[in-house]
């Protein structure tokens, strides 16, 4: 291979990475949101009851 080949590769190789990486970010985005509907992250006074 060429040096511009290999860079190449390695670019190719690094793209496909970043795109694992954002579906992961994506899914891990995904699981907070669905945490954060499902908690109270409210703030309240002590004695309050939750509604």
């Amino acid at each position: 291979m060429t040096t511009d080949e290999e860079i190449l590769a390695r670019l190719d190789n690094i793209e496909k990475r970043m795109e694992k990486m954002d579906a992961a970010l994506e899914n891990i985005n995904s699981i907070l949101k669905k945490v954060e509907q499902n908690t109270y992250f409210g703030c309240y006074l002590e004695g309050e009851k939750l509604d």
